[in-house]
């Protein structure tokens, strides 16, 4: 079987990481900024890493992912931290998400339409359910919302949203109103900030208990947290969408480690520190002949 070898330099784009989640196919880019070029100082000395990846997916294919720092919580009702949001946006499932053009498209809701200048309607799938096996309805999605709404974390996403016009008239349909006409309802609404969780989890075990044991609806589901050590996701067997993905994605903490040894048949990524905004830094690949 023909077999690709990979040489991944280091500096890891939040898009990249999102496509990489969701299933997509990544894209080679080239080019340095000024992460990449800090982070390419920092391991100058360390032999490049490379990994074969099959054309066909292997049964032990993983990720490894090393970061600058721990997450203090995998509740998407949190701050805004890429090294979070790049976690969450494989527990969790959206509204909408962008495509590989950015463009919003349907996820958890299969149609939507604007009814006037504040007004959104919401019709969402059916098939989808949670880790925990139960299936996620409009309940959920209104939960989700207000949530946010009451929340002190940080997560300002939703301030152009009016949490009394939020509706769930029944089990598959989400009425979103906005305090004023507001041009970026659908981008807004692709943020992992505003994934949806399982209101009957939440309020069983609490909002700090939830963000340590996260329960999502997305392609990926918690396996294990060790504090200081390891995050340890799985694929969904059960996910409602694209399911050509990673069995298994390792996200390593190691502060300040330039590199992390190759673990199973694994691309090794590094978050640089400090960590740069997605236009700005990139994930450098390079392709070697066969």
């Amino acid at each position: 079987m023909k077999k690709r070898k990979l040489l991944a330099a280091v500096g890891l784009s939040l898009a990249v990481a999102l496509t990489a989640c969701s299933g997509g196919k990544t894209t080679e880019t080239s080019g340095t900024t000024g992460a990449a070029q800090e982070t390419s100082e920092a391991a100058k000395d360390v032999a490049p890493i490379q990994a074969e990846e099959d054309e066909k997916k292997s049964d032990k294919d993983s990720m490894i992912v090393a970061m600058d720092r721990e997450p203090a919580s995998l509740d998407p009702n949190g701050n805004n931290v890429v090294v979070k949001r790049m976690i969450d946006n494989c527990i969790y499932d959206t509204l909408l998400k962008f495509d590989e053009n950015l463009t919003p498209v349907a996820s958890l809701a299969e149609s939507w339409e604007q009814v006037d200048d504040t007004t959104w309607k919401f019709n969402l799938r059916k098939d989808v359910k949670f880790h925990d096996g139960t299936p996620l309805t409009s309940k959920d999605v209104l939960f989700s919302f207000k949530r946010l709404a009451n929340s002190s974390n940080g997560n300002n996403l939703a301030d152009h949203f009016d949490p009394e016009g939020y509706e769930a008239p029944d089990d598959y349909t989400f009425i979103l109103k906005t305090t004023t006409p507001y041009a970026f309802v659908e981008a807004t609404l692709c943020s992992p900030g505003l994934a949806i969780v399982p209101e009957a989890e939440v309020e069983k075990v609490g909002d700090d208990a939830f963000g340590r044991n996260p329960v999502g609806s997305g392609p990926y589901k918690f396996v294990s947290w060790t504090a200081g050590d390891s995050i340890v996701i799985e694929k969904n067997e059960d996910y409602w969408g694209d399911q050509s993905i990673l069995n298994t994605i390792l996200s390593v903490l190691l502060l300040r480690a330039p590199v992390v040894p190759l673990i199973w048949r694994a691309v090794v990524l590094i978050l640089p520190y400090p960590f740069q905004t997605p236009m700005q830094t990139g994930l450098q690949r390079t392709q070697t002949p066969s």
